[in-house]
């Protein structure tokens, strides 16, 4: 009867006296200026401090709800799938970069592994900091450390074309696109290649982008046409087979639609 009534307030004493000092570095984590954040293979949070969630620009309630795919992160150099398997491999990376394409602030990342109890988790450790950046790192908003040459020239190399957006997030959704493009291509064909549902595909490219799936097809497809009608004296028809419409007709009438003269007329016009 004795060790029942015991046991369970030792229990109590030892849970009290942890909980202490973790809320304790938790409080002064959320003093430091430099963001924290602790992910999971998945993507889910674990912990933000109050620096991370200034620096993403969303509450810690909201962040702890969302996967980190879903948030702007201009300044990873690729999706956190692919920053997970650089940090299975190496355990620890830093480089600097960009904070996004709108803002030139300029970030020192580090991302390291992290063992909590059986769980492995990535912690990413960001903070801003003032130096002259050579003019091709704000061209590439990724500039290599002596250390990280490697990882770093892969991820500069994976932008596709300067058509695309540079956000290294979406290089298989683009990838996937350049691809394609050529050839009669839908909103499920991406979707399906990269893992998404159309609906999530759709919002999460839109939010980004301001473009859909199917605009960005579409606008591959006419810059595309545009080259071939300049450099090349293939007929529409030809053209438009070319670049992944089945019906020259319908070739045409999106052709006019974007740049509101005819494919042969844009030829003309262009070609003078």
């Amino acid at each position: 009867m004795l060790s029942s009534l015991t046991l369970p307030s030792i229990d109590s004493y030892y849970a009290r006296n942890l909980a202490e000092p973790i809320s304790l570095i938790q409080s002064l984590i959320n003093q430091v200026t430099e963001a924290v954040l602790c992910v999971d293979v998945k993507g889910a949070f674990h912990y933000i401090n109050d620096a991370a969630c200034s620096l993403l620009g969303y509450p810690r309630e909201k962040l702890l709800e969302m996967n980190i795919d879903e948030i702007e992160l201009d300044f990873l150099p690729s999706t956190w799938s692919r920053c997970w398997e650089l940090i299975q491999e190496k355990s620890t990376f830093t480089f600097k970069t960009l904070r996004s394409s709108q803002k030139e602030e300029f970030l020192e990342v580090t991302i390291k592994s992290l063992e909590h109890g059986s769980e492995s988790l990535g912690c990413i450790l960001a903070h801003p900091f003032s130096t002259n950046i050579p003019e091709k790192v704000r061209e590439q908003s990724l500039a290599s450390e002596e250390e990280n040459e490697s990882f770093m020239s892969e991820a500069k190399s994976e932008t596709i074309t300067d058509f695309y957006p540079s956000c290294l997030q979406f290089k298989p959704i683009f990838e996937f696109i350049e691809q394609n493009y050529h050839q009669p291509l839908s909103l499920n064909d991406v979707a399906q290649a990269v893992g998404y549902s159309p609906a999530y595909l759709t919002h999460f490219v839109k939010r980004r982008t301001q473009r859909t799936i199917q605009n960005w097809i579409l606008e591959r497809r006419m810059l595309e046409a545009r080259s071939l009608l300049i450099n090349t004296n293939k007929s529409v028809a030809e053209i438009a087979m070319t670049v992944g419409f089945t019906d020259a007709y319908y070739f045409s009438r999106r052709f006019s639609q974007s740049h509101k003269l005819s494919p042969r007329n844009w030829r003309q016009q262009h070609q003078q």
